[in-house]
């Protein structure tokens, strides 16, 4: 039978000591989890978008030939009685580019405030008239109706927080689960070396998102889960060929980081070409796949190179840190290897039974 040949990034396993640059790598992560968790105070419920808290959020098309810009509508809203507009600019659903703008206000009219429950169609329709209204001037008829309504999405204050508990429990409750399987699989000091990664990558993607001005929807929730299966797949495998290459050496003398390391290098190539394919599947999300799926894309496009990263710097190095000094053990005596062990053992002729074919003596 011919024997398939595996792609491989390198020519010979690598002998790279990752975990001898672990304290460089917990200094790294540090930096850009407070980075990005300073700009995510700072912003406060501006990380959230309409999903998650009370407000308004509209796509509009401002009928004009001259470009508008995304500050004129900024200002324009801010003027007209809307505090902290969040405006973005976008592309038409009918896929022409330039004026067209998603709109998001988190203070809503008295008019909506005032306005019964039973009649929630109509108090949003009170937010989405006075929005055009207010940019009425900026069209070419400085009129209410060259604005053009595209999309339109409300969501009440309770119904907003009950979405953000929602989050936090999916999220949570992800984690407690994957902790839970490592634990069986492997041993504890595994399970909380794996789920501090992630936790360490969820941070990561959410802190750098916020940096980078975005919102948190139910498409980033999404992705943040998505993250989570993808990079415990590439701890486990490390963890496993860890597992495996301890049974090798125990009792042999090899110290535990050489192992730890060891592990690493053997699955590095394996790693990166998973990572490397799934993030040209990623990459062609965020070019090609509209509006609706850029903030998944970009977070999953995060998570994936922090998670391949924590994967060979920070877990490993989480459970070598747990491990401490503590030896290895002896090597276990397989039943194979009792068997062999037997067998090698010479019998004296007079004590053992006569094979087939041998004469007595």
């Amino acid at each position: 039978m011919k024997k398939m040949a595996m792609l491989s990034i390198f020519r010979e396993t690598p002998r790279v000591p990752f975990l001898q640059t672990r304290y460089f790598a917990f200094a790294f992560s540090a930096v850009v989890i407070v980075i990005g968790m300073a700009m995510f105070a700072v912003r406060g419920m501006d990380n959230f978008g309409v999903d998650f808290q009370q407000g308004t959020n509209l796509m509009l098309h401002i009928q004009n030939p001259e470009p508008v810009s995304v500050s004129s509508v900024r200002e324009v809203l801010t003027s007209g009685g809307f505090s902290n507009p969040v405006v973005q600019e976008t592309t038409s659903e009918t896929g022409d580019a330039g004026n067209t703008f998603i709109i998001r206000v988190s203070d809503v009219t008295r008019e909506a405030l005032q306005a019964p429950e039973a009649a929630g169609e109509a108090a949003f329709q009170t937010v989405a008239d006075r929005i055009r209204t207010a940019l009425a001037p900026l069209s070419a008829g400085k009129t209410a109706e060259d604005i053009l309504l595209e999309d339109e999405q409300t969501v009440g204050p309770s119904v907003g927080a009950q979405l953000r508990w929602d989050a936090l429990n999916a999220i949570f409750w992800a984690m407690v689960f994957i902790i839970i399987y490592v634990w069986i699989r492997f041993e504890l000091r595994y399970a909380l070396g794996a789920v501090i990664a992630l936790f360490h990558d969820v941070l990561v993607a959410v802190g750098l998102f916020s940096l980078m001005g975005g919102q948190i929807s139910m498409n980033v929730i999404a992705a943040l889960l998505t993250i989570l299966g993808y990079s415990i797949n590439d701890t486990i495998v490390v963890f496993d060929r860890v597992r495996e290459d301890i049974q090798v050496h125990r009792g042999k003398g090899v110290k535990f980081i050489d192992i730890l390391n060891g592990a690493i290098n053997a699955t590095l190539s394996r790693t990166l070409l998973t990572s490397l394919t799934t993030l040209f599947v990623v990459v062609v999300l965020a070019l090609f796949g509209g509006n609706a799926i850029n903030d998944f894309a970009l977070v999953l496009l995060i998570g994936i190179v922090f998670g391949t990263y924590s994967s060979i710097f920070v877990a490993s190095a989480l459970v070598y840190l747990m491990q401490g000094k503590k030896d290895l053990g002896p090597a276990p005596r397989t039943r194979r290897n009792s068997k062999e062990d037997v067998s090698d053992v010479t019998e004296p002729a007079a004590s053992r039974r006569p094979r087939r074919g041998e004469a007595k003596a």
